[in-house]
């Protein structure tokens, strides 16, 4: 992955009380709801968030690309920014297969979907060092991953998962570590037109969840992180925007 390897145990005891407040700092902030569904040709409302992120952006790195079904939709809707994306594998062809050979500083957002997961705690340090090397001082980081508050295990979906992350606490570690402030979202595997049973059952599961046992129904996070130029660290958390205001009715 290139860079020295960090040992997150070190961080940790030497800036575990930052950490804390910082995480403090984000329970305040709220987590809206945002839906998720298969749509392998058009946008769920996920998508059309991240889209709606990336249009103001020149250059963007995908890391954990896969089979580069994010990079087809978004330039299938028409956006303009120079797309590159990263993969170990083999099978598709991608513009790079490892973090180290990317050019540092060349990009101004990077994507994380799905693939924080994939990664041990004990790595993560280094991994992350490596996608932030990628990109300019002032720069996006859009990721999303499983929710360590959902109700079911972390492997339901994916045996290859090996760790999970709260939003609050993975948006401390970016701010305390990289300097990015976040806002929060969770992510509620919900199709847009449900029927009954799914309206009753999907309703039932937030009650129970939220409102008795203290988990989440949302199966995921998204965090959209940003970094100024001249931050090191943040001393303040924006609110998200209403959901009304990212995700529009019209268009994609």
């Amino acid at each position: 992955m290139g860079g020295p390897a960090r040992d997150p145990r070190e961080f940790f005891a030497a800036n575990y009380w930052s950490f804390l407040a910082a995480r403090s700092r984000y329970m305040e902030q709220p987590q809206p709801a945002i839906r998720y569904w298969w749509n392998p040709t058009g946008f769920c409302d996920v998508d059309r968030l991240i889209f709606r992120e990336l249009e103001s952006h020149r250059a963007v790195i995908d890391v954990g690309a896969g089979d580069l079904l994010h990079k087809r939709k978004f330039q299938a809707a028409g956006l303009r920014a120079d797309y590159a994306t990263m993969d170990p594998t083999v099978e598709i062809a991608h513009d790079f297969h490892d973090l180290s050979e990317i050019p540092s500083g060349s990009y101004d957002a990077a994507l994380l979907l799905e693939v924080l997961e994939h990664i041990p705690l004990a790595e993560s340090f280094t991994f992350l060092d490596g996608v932030v090397r990628a990109l300019e001082p002032a720069s996006t980081l859009i990721i999303s991953t499983p929710n360590a508050d959902f109700i079911s295990s972390i492997w339901a979906a994916d045996f290859t998962h090996v760790h999970a992350y709260r939003a609050v606490d993975l948006a401390a570690l970016l701010e305390v570590v990289w300097g990015f402030r976040s806002r929060l979202y969770r992510v509620a595997w919900r199709a847009p037109r449900a029927g009954l049973r799914e309206y009753l059952r999907f309703h039932a599961a937030r009650f129970l969840t939220r409102g008795i046992l203290q988990t989440d129904y949302a199966r995921g996070i998204l965090l959209v992180a940003k970094r100024e130029a001249s931050e090191s660290g943040a001393d303040h958390v924006e609110s998200p925007p209403s959901i009304d205001e990212m995700l529009p009715t019209a268009g994609v």
